[in-house]
């Protein structure tokens, strides 16, 4: 997805905002992957286990995704639409009484995939604008999400 985002040098200030665009055009289909969960089938075993505990399993993809396609959306209402999920999952956390049908760890694992869905959308941008490389950009996105031993 990310690769078909084309950002123009940043000389001026159309480009500025057609570049804008382009990233809240990638932010708006991060989003929509993640309300259609289609994912949910998806494998998970490489992510992190406090992303993935409970029976979190590959919902971590939602997560991730809608906070990190919020992130790229920016401005008041892509941030502000972010922070409602995020308050609505540490609500559950803090009245387990009212969701008996998760587990402590999954509600923990909720929490830590909207933080790292904020630090993928942080990393994503830093790319987008040319403040990381892709090694750089690559690196980032392991260590925020992946096992660090590969898996196992």
């Amino acid at each position: 997805m990310a690769s078909n985002v084309k950002l123009e040098p940043p000389n001026s200030v159309l480009a500025r905002q057609r570049n804008r665009s382009q990233v809240r055009n990638l932010g708006n289909t991060l989003i929509r992957e993640a309300k259609d969960y289609n994912y949910i089938n998806n494998h998970f075993d490489g992510f992190k286990d406090k992303l993935t505990m409970g029976f979190q399993n590959a919902g971590v993809y939602g997560h991730v995704l809608l906070q990190a396609g919020e992130q790229l959306v920016g401005g008041g209402v892509g941030q502000a639409v972010g922070a409602l999920f995020r308050a609505y999952d540490r609500f559950q956390e803090g009245r387990p009484e009212l969701y008996p049908h998760q587990q402590n760890d999954q509600r923990a694992a909720e929490i830590a995939g909207n933080e790292a869905g904020l630090a993928v959308g942080n990393h994503i941008w830093s790319y987008l604008t040319g403040h990381r490389n892709a090694n750089v950009l690559r690196r980032q996105l392991t260590e925020t999400l992946c096992k660090p031993d590969g898996g196992t």
